[in-house]
């Protein structure tokens, strides 16, 4: 147990590492990106009700020489605020948000679409963003999760929204990143959309996560009644 539980950690620090130096890459300053596949319009039509997977947000202080080290206090109060900010957006934009909640029936699933999506935010980011660019990624938006069909059956609901981030709290280098994704039953992702910075801000209070929100949902499509 100790063993994996080192290692999830090991993880999850490499992910927020790699996510600044991709922000850092990407950004400059500020800057919002979206990623979806050429008939994204059509697919989105049918999304009228979504789960909400619980926001995997990680708050992390970085001084010039020592390691990097997630807050957990901060990485809780984070995570709840931007989940409860994009609850909110999400309605406003006609969407039936619905939060995924966390069961013994359902917990295994779970673990499974959020590291896979950990793993495939990575990806979109570096093969459509850069540094590491492929041509035919960014030609051709095709990215998945996995099948979700069961759990979206078990909630009535049409795709499954996802989301993942970070804060890093540092003197001379802050950043924040923020990206959510719209997956269907099959896990495509259908809409994609990133909002980063060299700045903290975005998920250190409520007034700032929905300024943050707002902007990496700005062309969310609505959802039609």
């Amino acid at each position: 147990m100790a063993v994996y539980l080192h290692m999830q950690w090991f993880i999850l620090l490499r992910t927020v590492v790699l996510g600044a130096i991709i922000i850092t890459f990407l950004f400059g300053c500020t800057h919002r990106a979206e990623r979806y596949p050429s008939n994204y319009l059509a697919l989105m039509k049918s999304v009228r009700r979504v789960s909400v997977l619980t926001p995997e947000i990680n708050v992390v202080f970085k001084s010039d020489k020592g390691p990097v080290v997630r807050h957990d206090a901060l990485s809780n109060q984070a995570q709840h605020q931007v989940q409860n900010v994009l609850m909110n957006c999400l309605n406003a934009k006609n969407y039936e948000a619905v939060p995924v909640i966390l069961s013994p029936e359902n917990r295994n699933e779970i673990s499974e679409i959020s590291s896979l999506f950990r793993n495939v935010n990575r990806c979109i980011q570096l093969h459509t963003f850069g540094p590491y660019l492929f041509a035919h990624k960014q030609a051709y938006f095709d990215y998945s999760v996995g099948a979700v069909d069961k759990l979206l059956a078990s909630q009535g609901t049409d795709a499954i929204v996802l989301v993942t981030g970070s804060r890093t709290i540092s003197k001379d280098n802050p950043k924040t990143w923020l990206s959510i994704a719209f997956a269907d039953a099959t896990g495509r992702i259908i809409w994609y959309a990133m909002q980063g910075g060299n700045e903290d801000w975005g998920l250190k209070s409520a007034k700032s996560a929905v300024l943050l929100m707002d902007r990496v949902l700005k062309r969310l499509p609505e959802a039609k009644s």
